[in-house]
């Protein structure tokens, strides 16, 4: 899997470097400026991330951040709370569905 992966309403991210730090503060100001509709943020590995984590309690604690702004981030290593949460901040919020599957079609080489 990559180092982030963008699906229909919520992004999560791994350990990975430069680029991925810009494409997770990028997520985060757009919504905290409500540039776009709120939607889950995941970052995966807590130990990994535990500096940026308290980074962001320093900027809470001195007034550059709410701490509204981060009812939409989870820190996990559990794909269970990850999956938990994006559920309650993606599928509820903006009222998502399951789709039927299509069934497979043979001449096209597809097979279920």
């Amino acid at each position: 899997m990559g180092k982030y992966s963008f699906l229909l309403f919520e992004k999560y991210y791994y350990q990975g470097g430069f680029g991925t730090l810009d494409e997770f503060f990028e997520a985060l100001t757009l919504v905290q400026t409500n540039s776009i509709k709120r939607f889950p943020i995941v970052l995966m590995d807590k130990a990994f991330h535990h500096e940026l984590c308290t980074h962001f309690e320093k900027m809470a604690a001195s007034g550059t951040i709410h701490k509204d702004d981060m009812k939409y981030l989870i820190v996990t290593d559990s794909v269970e709370e990850a999956v938990n949460h994006i559920e309650k901040f993606a599928v509820q919020q903006f009222n998502l569905r399951k789709k039927e599957v299509p069934k497979a079609v043979s001449w096209l080489g597809e097979y279920r």
